[in-house]
C-alpha cells in the first residue's frame, strides 16, 4: 500500500509539472487491485485528468464513468465532471440533450448550470441563454460566473434595466471574485453602477473590510480583486503581508508577480513568477508575464526563446495537436516573440491558431484555406469574402491590402461602419459592406440579428446574412491575410526593411479636404510657414497595463520648446486636465471634430498636417494612410519589436508613410538594465529632429 501511495503521489506531482509521460508512467507502476476503495477512487479521479491533459477526453470520460458507477456516494462529484468533459467530446447537438435529460434530474445544482451557460453563450444561443438566465440567475444569486454571463448578454444587448438589476444582485449578494472584478473593470468607464459596485468591490476586498463580508475569500484572492480593479499597491500590500507570515503557496507568488508587473516593477515581478514556473509549469499567466518582461529587453531575445522552450517541454497545452494539425491554444506571446525578432510569416501563423481561425477551418475547409493556401495567387478568378475582425487602427493599418488582391477576383469585404465611405471611395473595384462588431469594452449595440451563427467569437464580426452567404464564396480570408500573402512574395518572406510602403492609399473626401485646407492655412508674410504637426499620447481605454505602451500629455514637454512648429491635438477622449494643458501650452484644439466617430474629418484634417507625432491610435493610421508623413514615438518595447522586427533601420515595417523615433536604448540599458523603459528620451529624440526639420526648412527659404 506504501508503495501505492508513493506511486500515486509521484503520478500527481508529475501531472502538475506538466511531465504527462512520467505521470503516466508512475501510474502504470500501481498494483490497481491493491487499493482501497477511497485509493481506487483517487486513482480513477488523476487517471482521468491524466487523460484529459493529454486531449484524449474520450479516456477521460470512461474514467470518470467507471467512478460514478463504483462510487455512488460521490456520483454528484463525478457527474459535474462527466459533465464537463462531456461538452467538449461530443457535438452540440449531443450535449443539448444529455443537458435536458440531466436537468431534469438535478435542477438546483449551481455547477451543472455555469457549464451549461457558458456552453450556451460559446455557441452564441444568446436567446436560449437569456432565458436560461432568467430562471437560474436569481436561483443562484451568489454564483460569480452566471452574474458574468448575465451582465455580458445585458451588455450585448444594451439592456440598461436588465443590468443594472445584475449589478444591484451582485451588489447585494457581495460577489467579490476575480471574475466579477475583471467585468467590472471593463465597464466601470461606461456605467455609474459599475463604477459604484467597483468602489464597493474595493472596500469589501480591502484589509480593514469587515471579515463576514467576505468569508468566502482568502488574501490571494482579495489581492486578484484588487489588481484586477488596478489597484495594484492595495493588492501588493496584502500579498507581501500574507507570503511573510504563511509564506504563501504558489498562488500568492503569481499574482504578486503580476501587480509587480502592472506596477512597473520588472526585477520583482521576474523573481516570483520565474519560481512559479518552477513549482507549478501549468502556469499560463506565469509565462505570458515573463514572456512581456523579456521582450522589455529588445533587442536581445534569448531570454524569451529560452523561457519559451522551457515552457514548452513543462506545459504541453502550447505544443499538443488537434486532428486539424493545429494547436489546441492561440499563442500570442509566442507570436510577438517572432515578429520582434523580424520572423513576422512565423508570428502571423501562430495567430491563426486562435479559436476563430480554427473555428473556419473546421466549419468552411474549402473557403478558409490560408494554412494550406496562403498565397494570394490562390485568390486569382476566384469570389472572396475578405473580413475585417480587428479595431479600426488595425483595420487602417491593413487596408493596403486591397490592393494586392488580385484583378481578376471579385471581393467582398466587410468593414468597420465608420469607415465604409473612406473604403468604399479608395477602393471602387471592391464592394464594402459595414458590419458592426461587437467589444467587450465598448457600449455597442449590435441590431441584426445573429443568432444563427454557432461561435460566440465569430457571431462578433460577421453579419448573420454574409454568415449565410458563406458557402456561395470560393475563398474566406481575413484582412490581415491579404497582407501576409504580399509578405510571402518579398525577400525573406517578412515585410521590407525599407519600410511598409509611402504615398497615400486612402483618399479623403475632397470637399472636407477643401474646408480643412483653408482653416488651418497660414499666411508666411515672407517667412517659412510653420510645421502642422499633429499629437497623438494615449489610448481610449486606460488600465495600468495599457499606460505602460503611452505617454501622459506632460512628458510630450520636449516638443512644446521646437520653434517654428504649430501643434495640434489629434487625441480623442481627451480629458478636462489635458485640454487645459493643451490650451496653457499652446496646442491647439479642434473641438469640432469628433476624432472617434468622425473618421471622414479625421482623414481630411490629417491629410493637411506636415507630420503627425506619437502613438499608434485611430488617428495615427488614418494620417499615415492618406499620405502624412508620421512619427511613432518608441514609447514602448511593442512601439520598436513589432514595428521593427530584427532590422536596425527606424523605418515602420508595418505603417506606411511611418517612421520609428528609437530611444537610446544602449545608454539606458548601461546605467540600470532593469529601468523603467525610456520614454522620454524617445520624446526628446523627436523634438530635435523636429528642429532640425523645422530649421531646414527655414533656410531653404533664404
Amino acid at each position: 500500500m506504501r508503495v501505492n501511495k508513493h506511486w500515486h503521489a509521484l503520478a500527481d506531482l508529475y501531472l502538475a509539472m506538466g511531465k504527462y509521460e512520467h505521470a503516466a508512467a508512475s501510474l502504470d507502476r500501481m498494483q490497481v487491485r491493491d487499493l482501497s476503495q477511497n485509493g481506487f477512487r483517487l486513482y480513477l479521479i488523476t487517471a482521468a485528468r491524466l487523460a484529459q491533459a493529454q486531449g484524449d477526453t474520450r479516456k477521460a470520460l470512461d474514467l470518470v464513468q467507471r467512478r460514478r458507477a463504483a462510487f455512488p456516494e460521490h456520483i454528484l462529484e463525478a457527474t459535474v465532471e462527466y459533465y464537463r468533459l462531456y461538452r467538449h467530446g461530443h457535438s452540440d447537438a449531443e450535449f443539448m440533450e444529455f443537458s435536458d435529460i440531466l436537468f431534469r434530474t438535478l435542477p438546483s445544482h449551481q455547477l451543472l448550470a455555469e457549464i451549461y451557460a457558458q456552453h450556451l453563450y460559446e455557441s452564441n444561443m444568446l436567446a436560449k441563454l437569456k432565458a436560461f438566465l432568467q430562471l437560474y440567475h436569481p436561483r443562484f444569486r451568489r454564483s460569480g460566473k452566471l452574474f458574468v454571463l448575465e451582465a455580458t448578454c445585458a451588455w450585448i444587448d444594451q439592456d440598461d434595466a436588465r443590468l443594472a438589476n445584475a449589478f444591484e444582485i451582485a451588489r447585494h449578494e457581495k460577489l467579490v471574485t476575480r471574475q466579477v472584478a475583471e467585468m467590472v473593470q471593463r465597464l466601470r468607464q461606461h456605467r455609474p453602477d459599475a463604477e459604484e459596485f467597483a468602489q464597493e468591490m474595493i472596500r469589501l476586498a480591502s484589509d480593514d473590510a469587515p471579515a463576514e463580508n467576505i468569508t468566502r475569500l482568502d488574501p490571494v484572492q482579495r489581492a486578484w480583486v484588487l489588481l484586477s480593479l488596478d489597484e495594484v499597491d492595495a493588492a501588493l500590500a496584502i500579498l507581501d503581508t500574507h507570503i511573510e507570515r504563511e509564506n504563501g503557496p504558489v498562488l500568492a507568488f503569481l499574482v504578486r508577480g503580476l501587480a509587480h508587473h502592472a506596477a512597473g516593477n520588472s526585477a520583482q515581478s521576474e523573481a516570483d513568477l520565474k519560481l512559479v514556473v518552477k513549482e507549478a509549469p501549468q502556469q499560463v499567466l506565469a509565462y505570458r508575464t515573463l514572456l512581456q518582461i523579456g521582450l522589455e529587453r529588445y533587442p536581445e531575445m534569448s531570454g524569451p526563446d529560452e523561457l519559451i522552450r522551457y515552457r514548452n517541454e513543462h506545459n504541453p497545452v502550447f505544443t499538443r495537436r488537434d486532428k486539424l494539425g493545429r494547436s489546441g491554444f492561440h499563442d500570442v506571446e509566442a507570436g510577438q516573440v517572432m515578429w520582434f525578432k523580424g520572423q513576422y510569416m512565423e508570428g502571423y501563423r501562430a495567430k491563426l491558431q486562435k479559436q476563430t481561425c480554427v473555428y473556419l477551418a473546421t466549419k468552411f475547409p474549402a473557403q478558409y484555406n490560408v494554412l494550406e493556401k496562403p498565397e494570394l495567387a490562390d485568390l486569382e478568378q476566384k469570389s472572396v469574402l475578405v473580413l475585417g475582425d480587428d479595431g479600426v487602427s488595425d483595420e487602417v493599418r491593413y487596408a493596403y491590402g486591397y490592393r494586392m488582391l488580385p484583378e481578376n477576383c471579385r471581393a467582398v469585404i466587410t468593414c468597420e461602419p465608420r469607415l465604409h465611405g473612406l473604403l468604399s471611395r479608395s477602393f471602387p473595384r471592391h464592394e464594402f459592406i459595414a458590419v458592426t462588431r461587437r467589444w467587450p469594452d465598448l457600449p455597442i449595440k449590435v441590431e441584426d440579428n445573429r443568432s444563427g451563427i454557432d461561435n460566440v467569437d465569430f457571431a462578433r464580426i460577421i453579419s448573420q446574412d454574409l454568415f449565410d452567404r458563406i458557402p456561395t464564396f470560393d475563398r474566406l480570408r481575413f484582412q490581415q491575410d491579404l497582407v501576409a500573402g504580399r509578405w510571402l512574395r518579398q525577400p525573406g518572406g517578412a515585410p521590407c526593411t525599407e519600410g511598409a510602403g509611402t504615398g497615400a492609399f486612402l483618399k479623403p473626401d475632397q470637399k472636407l479636404v477643401r474646408k480643412w485646407k483653408s482653416r488651418m492655412r497660414f499666411r508666411a508674410n515672407g517667412a517659412a510657414a510653420p510645421l502642422k504637426v499633429g499629437l497623438i499620447w494615449r489610448s481610449a481605454l486606460q488600465n495600468a497595463r495599457r499606460s505602460r505602451q503611452y505617454l501622459k500629455i506632460e512628458q510630450l514637454a520636449p516638443l512644446l520648446e521646437v520653434k517654428g512648429a504649430v501643434l495640434y491635438s489629434l487625441q480623442y477622449d481627451i480629458s478636462e486636465d489635458e485640454a487645459a494643458f493643451c490650451k496653457s501650452n499652446g496646442i491647439r484644439l479642434l473641438d469640432d471634430v469628433d476624432w472617434r466617430n468622425d473618421l471622414e474629418t479625421v482623414a481630411a484634417v490629417t491629410s493637411q498636417l506636415d507630420l503627425v507625432i506619437g502613438i499608434s491610435s485611430s488617428s495615427y493610421e488614418i494620417a499615415a494612410a492618406v499620405g502624412t508623413e508620421c512619427w511613432l514615438l518608441g514609447v514602448s518595447p511593442e512601439a520598436l519589436g513589432l514595428r521593427l522586427g530584427d532590422s536596425d533601420k527606424d523605418f515602420d515595417r508595418i505603417t506606411w508613410n511611418s517612421r520609428i523615433i528609437r530611444p537610446d536604448l544602449p545608454a539606458a540599458r548601461s546605467a540600470a538594465p532593469d529601468a523603467p523603459w525610456p520614454k522620454e528620451n524617445a520624446v526628446a529624440r523627436a523634438a530635435e529632429l523636429l528642429q532640425q526639420r523645422s530649421n531646414a526648412r527655414d533656410s531653404k527659404l533664404n
